[in-house]
């Protein structure tokens, strides 16, 4: 019996070393440190309506602008969830590359029906005078508007236009605009010009850095605030426990057809520019766009590429030399994977258009090349007008004053604030 008893005594210790501490991790107090804040689940802002505000969506009837990348961490539509949720959205509105995301850049964009809930598709994305407007007469039994899209970070990429157009017809009908927030996939650096004079247009709608750091909540409040003296009706969900150093190791959906994932999207930020200078490949329909530097492969010798990479290597951006076909032409030069976190954009540019230009490459610019910059340095750059340095450097006093202005505006929705690149 005193044997029985001591074995009895051991498997309770033993049991208790087992299983004790995995009782206490089980029931241990929801206590915090500032490292595990930064581990938390990110929702964004269509997952992350109040109460508050979900009783006003269900009061009222509303145009969701949206397409294919509006959807939530499980991949459910924006559409389907607020339907759902008995908010009466009884039209869409779509934005280049529709709302199924299916069209190239710069095609018109029809209007159609969504395939499921059978709803009326607007597009916001045709040419022509105002085809590229939200018409007063699309809002007219509405409410408002909701906008919930994916953006890539840079300001040349449409979806940001559309919104601002979103602002001003909302304002303009007296209508309320509510913004879903979400991750800004190049992270929070700041580099590129704004806006000059005389260069607005649709890719440049709105007077932002080329890259811009921002969330389109957050470009939202700054248009609001700059364009409309904060009188548009605007309300911004903003995701929860997002954090601008949020990098995602990849999207959602891809954003458009060439932009198919997180890498290209990164590369977008420098080679979207690029693409506008011939004879330069940036990878458009092959299975990198946005991430190749190349030429055709006789235009320069092997070593040139070898001699860029390492000085792109410098800003953070890590290439590979490659090679590929277009038009059943050889190309050659670099596989290019950003560090958004620390890869700024213009440097980039001038470091590789300078490169090429030392071994003969005559660059012609394509027509939206000024346009989607800002302003004609690049032109200037190119042909010889200005230094590497002057052409890096020229913005800089405008972005030190565009950053003034972004915290005086009371756009900044995240506790740290995106920063500018040192140039």
């Amino acid at each position: 019996m005193e044997h029985l008893s001591r074995i009895l005594k051991l498997i309770f210790v033993f049991s208790l070393i087992i299983f004790l501490p995995k009782t206490v991790l089980l029931y241990a107090p929801a206590l915090e440190s500032s490292n595990q804040i930064s581990s938390k689940v990110m929702k964004y802002g269509v997952e992350n309506i109040s109460p508050k505000l979900l009783k006003k969506l269900k009061t009222k009837k509303w145009a969701l602008i949206c397409n294919h990348s509006s959807i939530d961490s499980q991949g459910k539509r924006t559409l389907d969830r607020l339907l759902k949720q008995n908010i009466r959205i009884i039209k869409i509105i779509a934005p280049e590359h529709g709302a199924t995301g299916k069209y190239v850049a710069e095609h018109d964009v029809p209007d159609g029906k969504d395939e499921l809930t059978k709803l009326p598709i607007y597009s916001a994305h045709k040419s022509g005078v105002g085809g590229r407007t939200i018409k007063d007469s699309i809002l007219k039994d509405v409410d408002g508007i909701i906008f919930d899209i994916q953006d890539t970070g840079m300001r040349h990429y449409t979806y940001v236009s559309t919104l601002c157009e979103a602002i001003d017809s909302a304002q303009r009908n007296k209508k309320l605009v509510i913004v879903f927030d979400r991750p800004n996939p190049l992270g929070g650096l700041i580099d590129g010009p704004l806006v000059s004079e005389g260069y607005e247009s649709f890719i440049s709608r709105i007077n932002i850095p080329l890259r811009h750091g921002l969330t389109l909540g957050e470009c939202a409040r700054y248009y609001n605030f700059y364009a409309h003296n904060n009188k548009a009706k605007l309300e911004v969900v903003p995701m929860l426990n997002y954090t601008r150093q949020y990098l995602a190791s990849n999207l959602l959906v891809g954003l458009s057809p060439n932009i198919p994932d997180i890498r290209a999207c990164h590369g977008y930020a420098f080679a979207g520019i690029l693409g506008e200078l011939s004879p330069l490949h940036i990878g458009i329909g092959t299975d990198k766009p946005f991430s190749l530097i190349t030429l055709p492969e006789d235009l320069v010798p092997k070593y040139v590429w070898y001699q860029l990479r390492k000085e792109l290597k410098s800003y953070g951006l890590d290439c590979m030399t490659t090679k590929c076909k277009k038009n059943n032409i050889p190309y050659y030069g670099l596989e290019c994977k950003v560090n958004p976190a620390v890869t700024p954009t213009v440097p980039i540019i001038a470091a590789i258009v300078e490169a090429l230009q030392a071994h003969n490459i005559k660059f012609k610019c394509g027509p939206a090349l000024a346009k989607a910059f800002g302003n004609d340095y690049l032109h200037k750059f190119i042909d010889g007008n200005i230094s590497r340095k002057e052409f890096v450097e020229h913005y800089k006093k405008d972005l030190n004053s565009f950053y003034k202005k972004l915290h005086s505006s009371n756009a900044l929705l995240y506790e740290v604030a995106p920063v500018l690149y040192k140039l």
